[in-house]
């Protein structure tokens, strides 16, 4: 060798711990680092979409944990015994209290308005003494096609009272009927 050359350094190899570190950055920068922590699985957290097919066998359930409703109906089918025999016939029970009267003398009491080309109407039918409403209703009766509206139907003072009117001048005649319903009750 002449004085002005340097002599190659050979390559080092690198220490032990030099590459344990490199390998364990390398894992923390790719991210398949493992960390070792206690899991916790909140409670109700795992469903049936979670579970993989035949994961729970009956190894793996606990005696006494499931009901009859938990089995498919074919299932249950199976677990049924034989039909028994049929039992005695029960003794007749008491007989009930007699119940009220209920609804008697049911009538249909008619009024109706004037009938011609006024633009307000009204008509009410009352029940006769004694008797009680229970339903009723109204209508409007014109002739021909025309304007005239039932503006009101309802029950008032023991009886149905209806009410009519012309939104838009009406020329020909009209009426407004009542009608109700009555009863005596028990």
């Amino acid at each position: 060798m002449s004085e002005q050359e340097t002599p190659k350094r050979r390559p080092r190899r690198p220490s032990p711990a030099l590459v344990v570190a490199c390998i364990a950055l390398f894992v923390a920068l790719t991210g398949t680092s493992i960390a070792a922590v206690d899991l916790v699985i909140p409670k109700n957290s795992v469903g049936t979409a979670q579970l993989k097919k035949d994961a729970v066998v009956s190894i793996k359930v606990r005696d006494g944990a499931l009901y009859l409703r938990d089995f498919a109906a074919a299932e249950r089918a199976k677990l049924r015994g034989p039909k028994g025999d049929k039992g005695d016939r029960g003794e007749k029970g008491e007989a009930g209290p007699q119940g009220g009267p209920g609804l008697t003398g049911i009538e249909i009491v008619n009024k109706v308005s004037v009938f011609d080309s006024t633009a307000y109407k009204n008509a009410f039918a009352e029940c006769p003494a004694g008797k009680k409403i229970i339903a009723g209703g109204a209508n409007v009766s014109a002739n021909g096609a025309g304007t005239p509206a039932l503006q009101a139907s309802l029950p008032l003072n023991n009886g149905w009272r209806a009410w009519g009117s012309e939104p838009v001048a009406y020329a020909p005649n009209w009426q407004v009927a009542a009608y109700a319903i009555c009863a005596n009750v028990g």
